[in-house]
């Protein structure tokens, strides 16, 4: 497997990566599966991620399908993937935990919530076994626990998962890493929830300074390759329409990702909608590119006027 960067990691499949340094991530394959890096103050430490890559393929296929509504196809592909890595691995091994997060997914998306928590805690279970001290992946899943318990109305529980998740993230990958302003962010939403308005102000402030210091080289590869897309598209009438149906999961992707880190009303987004109308309108859907326009358009004149 190929080594990959950051934008491999967070983006998925929409980016070409070849030309960007791997910034805070890598991948790479070993006998033992797929191992994961971070890279803190200039050195790449090592994190145990033991997984096998014929069930992280089965994962990317699902992952569309999912966002498709294609439940049922997105279930049974992840289940399949869940098999090979208990067959590989064992049922107690924290890999288990990627497929059970998948799976509370498929229900979340669903509809089903108490399903989706039974599964999310069983996920954090394991690794909290195997990883009693944290774990980045450890992180993911406390944020989603503590998301559903917010909604469930458990606020002193709510507070702790997305506090620990932001602890784990600052030891873990650095206080300067894209992932710890998104938890950051996502404490300091629970903060101004509940009215501690100094408190979220304080964690906004981190996480604004991270991303525009850390990321921006990110969000000016993705508003470029974007609009190198929807050019191409401009001069292309005869472009692949079923190619571009089947990129378009990871597009949105990439669109909630970087609203997630820089929230919805920032100029980048702007761009980014812009040039996904574009691609909107070469599928035919006119009324849904418009609202796309409209919302880049909104974001604008709120930045304009300040």
């Amino acid at each position: 497997m190929q080594t990959g960067s950051v934008l491999r990691v967070w983006n998925g499949c929409l980016l070409d990566t070849t030309s960007i340094p791997p910034i805070f991530f890598r991948i790479t394959s070993s006998r033992s599966g797929i191992m994961f890096s971070i890279r803190q103050e200039g050195n790449w430490r090592v994190i145990p991620m033991e997984d096998s890559e014929e069930a992280r393929k089965l994962d990317y296929e699902a992952a569309p399908l999912l966002v498709r509504g294609d439940y049922e196809q997105a279930e049974k592909l992840f289940r399949q993937a869940m098999s090979l890595r208990e067959n590989t691995f064992g049922k107690d091994h924290p890999s288990i935990a990627r497929s059970l997060c998948n799976l509370a997914e498929v229900r979340r998306t669903q509809g089903r919530p108490a399903e989706e928590e039974v599964l999310y805690e069983q996920a954090f279970q394991l690794q909290e076994h195997a990883y009693p001290q944290g774990h980045p992946y450890t992180a993911h899943i406390l944020t989603r626990l503590g998301h559903i318990y917010w909604k469930d109305d458990r606020m002193d529980v709510a507070e702790s998962m997305l506090g620990r998740a932001l602890e784990i993230r600052r030891q873990y990958l650095g206080a300067d890493h894209h992932q710890t302003a998104a938890s950051a962010r996502h404490l300091a939403m629970f903060y101004l929830s509940q009215g501690r308005q100094s408190e979220a102000d304080a964690l906004l402030a981190q996480s604004q300074y991270i991303v525009r210091n850390m990321m921006a080289p990110v969000f000016t590869i993705l508003t470029r390759q974007m609009a190198e897309l929807s050019q191409k598209l401009m001069a292309a009438p005869d472009a692949d329409v079923e190619q571009l149906t089947q990129a378009e999961p990871a597009i949105l992707r990439s669109i909630k990702r970087t609203q997630d880190l820089v929230g919805p009303n920032d100029p980048v987004i702007a761009a980014i909608l812009d040039h996904y109308a574009v691609i909107l309108r070469r599928l035919g859907r006119d009324q849904e590119a418009e609202v796309q326009e409209a919302c880049a358009r909104a974001i604008r004149e709120k930045n304009s006027n300040g």
